[in-house]
């Protein structure tokens, strides 16, 4: 019933001449989508630790943590967000600024999946191929099941060459929580 941990806000987006980046922010405080929100059965107050994992904070070594590894891993190749910038405040919480060409993840599609809401789901996975589509990553055919059966195939290899690459890399990552932790485009 949730999206991951639910601190994070999408900013906007840039277009460049060639692409389109989204931008967002994490560690800007608690929202419907965490856990804890569920858990309370609405919304919760940001710093509020009273259900669990919900505060919407995030401290600044990870922000600072997540800034220095989307470095490593970009500049070895790994698709991965980058991080544009890192706002830490005097009680060591931050904000930490990313974007990339995608920044749809897992999470936000299985939400809708484990809810039962198709409706919200087809038009996730359709907004995600869009993207993919204008941002010149993919080519996929107008005919709607070519559309899907294409796009399944992208995910299936992507996913596969992610996994190959990090166990090569001896990179560690969580692939099997809710998807929160990659982009959807592997």
């Amino acid at each position: 019933k949730t999206s991951g941990d639910g601190r994070s806000i999408w900013n906007g987006y840039l277009k460049s001449e060639n692409l389109i980046f989204d931008i967002s922010s994490r560690g800007t405080g608690a929202t419907i989508l965490s856990p804890g929100a569920q858990e309370a059965k609405g919304f919760v107050a940001t710093g509020d630790y009273a259900h669990g994992y919900s505060s919407g904070l995030a401290d600044l070594d990870e922000m600072l943590g997540s800034a220095v590894m989307s470095e490593i891993c970009y500049r070895q190749g790994i698709p991965t967000e980058r991080c544009l910038a890192v706002i830490g405040f005097p009680d060591t919480t931050a904000i930490g600024v990313r974007t990339a060409p995608n920044l749809i993840r897992p999470a936000h599609m299985f939400r809708y999946l484990k809810q039962g809401r198709l409706e919200e789901l087809k038009a996730s996975v359709d907004y995600f191929i869009d993207r993919e589509i204008e941002n010149g990553i993919w080519t996929v055919p107008d005919d709607p099941q070519q559309r899907y059966a294409t796009s399944l195939d992208y995910f299936a290899r992507n996913y596969a060459k992610l996994a190959a690459l990090l166990e090569e890399e001896y990179i560690f990552n969580w692939l099997s929580w809710d998807g929160d932790n990659m982009l959807a485009s592997g």
